[in-house]
């Protein structure tokens, strides 16, 4: 029953898909890079202890130079257990400078309070990435390694750098107990010099399939206006790029009701529809569980970012799941609530 809910459920975004798109091109990274006023690092994924316990995770490091020379430094980490639905999230915001928050630029090293994330020396052609972060009730120690090359997308207002598949060790402390995990993360790394505008509808959608291969797809404002437009590519299992045009794939969001916060009352998307015409399967991206929202966006503003689930629902077939997914959504708070 639950599958053939998801199949109409898919089927009804088909009709309702986005009408627009923006491409970008894709080049080598060379790590050459002007002065910009703000950064973002993030890693994102999936992972998996040995009893089967599953955690979602998100972690975010800022730098924002103001007009004044001040350096602030946000950073937000978000951890889901999957196996009770409860969502662990912090964020903070240190001031360079001052002993609590460090941004070593060129090399990788970041702290904000007493979280870290930094890219130890490479032993080997491969980049690696190690993030230890505790909050209240939690914490987390992983250690990833890439296992694709890193690609830039740039753009007219900002750059940026991907890894679109880590394999991670570590571990999960939670409630005392302390496990083994592994699993996949995403790492990207933005260059900007314009400030987040947390009252348009922005999202990003990173999907990473089971057999080796990741899909992500960007999309500004809301479907079905003039100012809507997206853009998409799919790595592939040796790492090479494909820029999808817009008449090579189908996305597009539950044209329904969505899922309405009890926190907020802000009504979000709740399940995506995507299809690579002769690469991939009809694809469902399903939340793990519905209430993901953050409250902390540098804007003041709530937002959505959690993980989600994808499913095969190709007519005929057995509605498996094919892989995993962390998807960020912002601007969706209605008027009377932005400031």
């Amino acid at each position: 029953m639950a599958f053939a809910l998801r199949a109409l459920t898919c089927t009804l975004i088909a009709a309702a898909l986005l009408t627009s798109a923006s491409m970008a091109r894709v080049t080598p990274s060379d790590g050459a890079r002007p002065a910009y006023r703000g950064e973002l690092w993030r890693m994102s994924g999936r992972l998996v202890a040995r009893d089967g316990r599953a955690f979602s995770y998100a972690a975010s490091f800022f730098r924002y130079a103001q007009p004044h020379g001040t350096v602030l430094c946000p950073a937000s980490i978000s951890i889901l257990d999957e196996s009770s639905g409860h969502v662990f999230q912090e964020r903070r915001v240190e001031r360079a400078g001052l002993g609590l928050a460090d941004v070593a630029i060129g090399t990788l090293s970041l702290r904000v309070g007493g979280w870290r994330l930094r890219e130890p020396r490479a032993n080997g052609a491969s980049h690696a990435f190690d993030l230890d972060a505790r909050l209240a009730g939690v914490s987390l120690r992983i250690h990833g390694v890439a296992r694709k090359p890193r690609f830039t997308l740039p753009s007219s207002k900002n750059v940026v750098d991907e890894y679109s598949s880590i394999a991670n060790t570590g571990t999960v402390a939670l409630g005392g107990t302390s496990v083994a995990v592994t699993g996949k993360s995403w790492f990207d790394h933005e260059l900007s010099n314009g400030t987040p505008d947390g009252n348009q509808p922005h999202a990003q959608y990173r999907v990473q399939l089971d057999d080796g291969r990741e899909i992500f797809v960007e999309t500004w404002g809301s479907a079905g206006t003039r100012s809507s437009r997206r853009r998409a590519y799919l790595v592939e299992r040796n790492g090479s790029i494909d820029v999808l045009r817009p008449d090579a794939y189908e996305f597009g969001a539950n044209p329904g009701v969505g899922w309405r916060s009890t926190h907020t009352g802000i009504i979000y998307p709740d399940i995506w529809a995507l299809h690579v015409d002769n690469k991939t399967e009809f694809l469902s991206l399903e939340p793990v569980t519905y209430d993901q929202e953050s409250l902390a966006h540098s804007s003041g503003l709530p937002y959505w970012d959690g993980g989600v689930d994808v499913y095969d629902v190709t007519p005929g077939s057995q509605g498996l799941r094919l892989g995993s997914g962390y998807v960020l959504m912002t601007g969706y708070a209605p008027e009377e609530k932005r400031p």
